[in-house]
């Protein structure tokens, strides 16, 4: 059994809902749609939203976030997993005197934190097959990568008309994670596009 094959038993085992690999080659097509964004005013040219935090953008910072390797020099290969945050719906509990607002729903429940955790047990294990013989990069939450592209290009889902990676079992309520490696592993494919006609993402979407 490959390792690759292990390494997919093992997410499984510790509840990731997609796990997929894809190699560690930049996106440059990535690229050029973030520069094309910023030129028709989709993003503010002098910031980016990263996390909670504002940081300038210039074409370095791009170029960066779409090559692997800005992150780990000899890296081969990324490990991409998904894993779903759709939860049950609670009633609200609305006190009439106080504000109200709206929280998204991987937002409450620790998700990424989980997930982080997960791609941490993943590593370890992966570290006492090789005997620590290679580094690696776990990459959860609001990270310095382009998320979707890499799981797009690793088999994890396609793009929806929303922009949002679609999974084939979860929709799009998946959060992502990363390892990065310098390990070489077997890729998956992409899947192909699937949406159709079907557009219910764009009728739902609160951004419209």
């Amino acid at each position: 059994m490959s390792l690759a094959i292990k390494i997919k038993e093992l997410g499984k085992e510790i509840g990731l809902d997609v796990i997929r690999i894809t190699n560690a080659e930049s996106f440059p097509e990535t690229e050029r749609q973030i520069r094309k964004n910023i030129e028709k005013g989709f993003i503010p040219d002098d910031i980016f939203q990263n996390g909670s935090a504002n940081v300038c953008l210039n074409l370095d910072k791009i170029k960066k976030r779409c090559n692997p390797k800005s992150i780990l020099k000899r890296a081969r290969s990324i490990i991409s997993v998904a894993q779903c945050y759709l939860i049950e719906e609670t009633e609200d509990i609305q006190d009439k005197d106080q504000p109200l607002g709206k929280i998204a729903k991987y937002d409450v429940g620790n998700f990424y934190y989980d997930i982080k955790l997960k791609l941490k047990k993943i590593v370890d294990f992966v570290n006492q097959k090789t005997e620590f013989k290679f580094k690696f990069k776990n990459k959860s939450c609001y990270v310095s990568l382009v998320e979707k592209p890499i799981a797009q290009r690793a088999g994890i889902g396609w793009y929806g008309k929303h922009s949002i990676i679609i999974t084939e079992r979860f929709g799009s309520w998946v959060v992502l994670g990363e390892i990065i490696t310098e390990l070489e592993l077997e890729t998956d494919a992409p899947l192909p596009q699937s949406c159709g006609d079907c557009k219910i993402c764009m009728d739902l979407c609160p951004t419209k």
